[in-house]
């Protein structure tokens, strides 16, 4: 809105100064002598260039034009900044949508999805080797591994914990299982 009302203030003023100059704004003394020369006025500047009486309303309004079409090409190129802009937001938000999607694809593949964010222990299996220890209160996660998807369409786990054993030491345990690409597991062994 201000670049309107500044354009149209500055073609307002440029329009008074061209009727006032066309208008022969000059010291008495001088048009006296210009009229005493000849009889005929001289004419000035913009009534020589756009010819006749009515070459300041000319002048007026090849000025407003040109105002308006500089302000027409400043909105323009504006809209087309603007557009660009948008453009390279929208691709860029593609592209990021694409590369999360493959890092995605690619830790289902290699089976971590199936893994807890917190301690990266794999939930079904923790709660199968509790149920199985004497003391389930003292079983603590050391680590696991998973393999990526084999040809016979499951990951292999290894999950090494400690629990306490019946005398009341820690025994170190290793537990292997399937599990499958939809995070359902199969125990394969377990050992203390």
């Amino acid at each position: 809105m201000i670049p309107v009302i500044s354009i149209i203030a500055m073609a307002a003023i440029v329009m008074f100064l061209i009727v006032y100059i066309s208008k022969g704004a000059k010291p008495e003394q001088e048009a006296q002598q210009d009229q005493t020369v000849s009889d005929k006025p001289k004419p000035d500047w913009l009534s020589r260039t756009f010819g006749g009486q009515h070459g300041p309303v000319v002048g007026c309004g090849l000025l407003v034009a040109l105002f308006i079409a500089g302000f027409l090409f400043v909105v323009t190129q504006w809209e087309q900044r603007s557009n660009r802009i948008e453009a390279e937001q929208r691709i860029a938000q593609a592209e990021a949508t694409k590369k999360q999607a493959e890092e995605d694809a690619e830790n289902k593949r290699k089976g971590f999805h199936c893994l807890s964010p917190w301690d990266g222990s794999e939930p079904d299996v923790v709660e199968a080797v509790k149920r199985t220890l004497r003391d389930p209160g003292s079983f603590e996660h050391v680590k696991t591994t998973i393999t990526p998807v084999n040809a016979k369409g499951f990951h292999y786990l290894i999950m090494i914990y400690r629990a306490r054993n019946g005398f009341g030491g820690m025994n170190i345990g290793r537990v292997i299982a399937h599990v499958s690409p939809g995070c359902t597991m199969r125990i394969v062994s377990m050992e203390e």
